[in-house]
């Protein structure tokens, strides 16, 4: 017999019956509900792990065998992809290195490498930093900025240094700014005038007429930033022309990993070009900006040397000088020059001289001028020890040994066989013959001797045994004619007043009125009254001539006449065949004789040489000779 319900069936319709009742009593009781909630929630969750894990095999047995995957055996993380990843190690390593780790960028210049590094470093915290710091404190970011700009910056080197800049300055860029110049001078002559005679008030009117100038007489082109001459605004166009400069070096400078991104170029090209280079050039364009560097510089540079000039001066004030023949031996050791040497040689040759003439002077007296004799003793030696340095110095310099040359100066006591007439009559000792009668207000006589002599014939000259007598043939006939023109040259220079000069006095008053009858008188002389009145002028030039005897044994004796034969070819003649002697000794330079000879320089120095005389030993020459002697050793 078949039953439509099987034993399952019943069995659960029987459980429903049971439990139906049961959870409607449960349910209908709130408090029975509150006491079971967790026996049902714990139910109910072992429930669903069962499920779930019935479900799972269900579908591992129905899903096909796949062995050898082992790959596939667990999903990999997020982090673990070779991008990912990449971008991790790249982050890493920017948080971990640092702009003092990057490498030199001029290897064989450390402390311009550094310097640059410095200036990168600046760049990022005033360029960046200041708004990055806001979001975020990794410093991944600010150091990739750093090694882009550390790259960038080693590209640019490596492509300047195959650039050779004096082909560049020479043969492109001093060509263009020349052209440039003239083309502007052509407009502005077109514009103002060839002599810029037009007074044109200026305005930004008168900027684009020269510029249009510049355009069209000039034969000048415009550069691309500035060719809108409609307005004066031009910052638009020469931010775009920024831009397209800016855009064509990047693909070179950029490191190629960046510079194959296009959001990259964009944001440095318009950065570079609006908030770098575009500041820049308008700073160097605005003259004040120059005013104020050269101030600056001039400023610091005046200010820095007169800091030094005040401390060189408390230095020198409170530092003791050394002694004057350390200075005159160190100025000899470094004179450089052959020259120089030989120079400084006669100088100190000078100075011997005019120390012992001084000394010949002053031979039985203790105090000359004020100095001692001994001091002035002790500075001779020091002149001779400065003069075998110097002779040394000459013979290191490859001047050879000089020391048995003739001297240009006269020794005292030594006659230099030159006569006043030789004085008078050559150019160099002339001039100065006519400064020492100069100073002695007694410069009438060369002048009245130079005159006579100028109009004289070349043999004509007075008979030193002649009376004077008038009819003394002193000439011929064919000069006979010029006597009047100059007798009356000679009295209006020298005998035009009632009374002669003072300087004049010594001349015979017979010859000063025989000259004056003859100027002074209107009917025509004889051949006789000419004869007589030239006659008279050849005498007064004599008489002139015995009274410059008198002061040129005192030029003698003047530190003029050792410049004076020192610069004539009869002074070096003259002491041929005079050897130099050797240095005297003490006993002799106290007792050297010299008859007539006068104190030199001492006597007429100023007062502070003799102050310092007074307070050094050394003679005041010295302090020229030491002056001269460091002069050419700096030089």
């Amino acid at each position: 017999m078949n039953y439509p319900f099987s034993a399952q069936t019943v069995v659960f319709v029987a459980i429903l019956a049971v439990v139906l009742p049961a959870i409607f009593r449960i349910v209908s009781s709130p408090f029975t509900l509150l006491l079971i909630s967790p026996f049902v929630l714990a139910l109910l969750g072992v429930a669903f792990l069962v499920l779930n894990v019935l479900i799972s095999h269900l579908l591992d047995a129905k899903a096909p065998s796949a062995r050898g995957n082992l790959h596939h055996a667990a999903r990999p993380f997020v982090f673990s992809s070779p991008a990912a990843w990449q971008a991790v190690l790249t982050r890493s390593q920017w948080s971990q290195d640092s702009p003092q780790s990057f490498p030199p960028l001029v290897p064989n210049a450390p402390v311009l490498s550094g310097a640059i590094n410095d200036i990168l470093i600046m760049i990022v915290r005033d360029f960046v930093l200041v708004w990055y710091k806001d979001i975020s404190t990794s410093p991944s970011f600010p150091m990739a900025v750093s090694s882009v700009l550390h790259k960038s910056l080693e590209n640019i080197l490596d492509r300047a240094a195959g650039i050779d800049l004096a082909e560049l300055i020479v043969k492109h860029i001093l060509p263009r700014v020349t052209a440039h110049i003239e083309q502007f001078r052509q407009s502005e002559i077109a514009l103002r005038g060839a002599g810029l005679e037009r007074r044109l008030t200026q305005s930004e009117e008168l900027d684009l007429l020269l510029a249009s100038r510049y355009t069209s007489n000039g034969g000048g082109k415009l550069h691309p930033s500035v060719d809108n001459l409609s307005t004066t605004f031009t910052r638009q166009t020469e931010e775009a022309h920024l831009r397209q400069l800016v855009a064509k070096a990047l693909p070179f400078v950029l490191p190629e990993k960046e510079g194959q991104s296009r959001v990259l170029k964009l944001v440095v090209r318009e950065i570079v070009a609006c908030a770098v280079l575009y500041p820049v050039m308008e700073m160097f364009s605005d003259p004040d900006f120059w005013n104020k560097a050269i101030d600056q510089v001039a400023g610091a540079a005046i200010h820095e040397q007169k800091l030094i000039t005040k401390v060189r001066n408390v230095l020198e004030a409170q530092s003791r000088p050394p002694p004057p023949d350390v200075i005159c031996a160190s100025c000899i050791n470094r004179c450089s020059s052959l020259l120089d040497a030989r120079r400084l040689k006669n100088d100190v040759v000078g100075e011997i001289r005019r120390t012992r003439i001084l000394l010949a002077n002053h031979e039985k007296e203790d105090w000359i001028n004020g100095e001692k004799t001994e001091d002035v003793v002790a500075f001779l030696d020091r002149l001779y020890t400065a003069k075998r340095k110097v002779e040394e110095r000459i013979v290191v310099l490859g001047g050879g040994d000089d020391s048995g040359r003739p001297s240009s100066y006269q020794e005292p006591g030594v006659k230099s066989g030159v006569t006043l007439r030789d004085v008078l009559q050559n150019p160099s000792s002339l001039s100065y013959f006519m400064e020492f009668m100069d100073r002695r207000h007694r410069s009438l006589l060369v002048q009245f001797w130079l005159t006579v002599e100028s109009f004289k014939n070349p043999l004509e000259s007075v008979d030193s045994s002649s009376s004077g007598d008038e009819d003394d043939p002193i000439q011929d006939a064919s000069t006979l004619v010029t006597v009047r023109e100059d007798i009356s040259m000679i009295y209006e220079l020298y005998f035009s007043t009632p009374t002669p000069h003072p300087t004049l006095a010594s001349i015979p008053k017979k010859h000063f009125q025989r000259i004056r009858d003859f100027a002074t008188s209107d009917q025509p002389p004889s051949l006789a009254t000419q004869r007589t009145v030239r006659r008279s002028v050849m005498l007064a030039q004599r008489q002139v001539e015995r009274d410059m005897e008198h002061d040129f044994e005192d030029f003698e004796r003047s530190e003029l006449w050792f410049r004076a034969i020192g610069d004539t070819d009869f002074g070096r003649s003259a002491q041929k065949n005079s050897p130099e002697p050797p240095p005297p000794s003490l006993k002799d330079r106290r007792t050297v004789t010299s008859p007539g000879l006068a104190s030199l320089h001492l006597a007429n120095a100023p007062s502070p040489l003799k102050q310092s005389l007074r307070t050094d030993p050394a003679h005041a020459a010295s302090l020229r000779i030491i002056a001269r002697l460091c002069a050419a050793a700096e030089y």
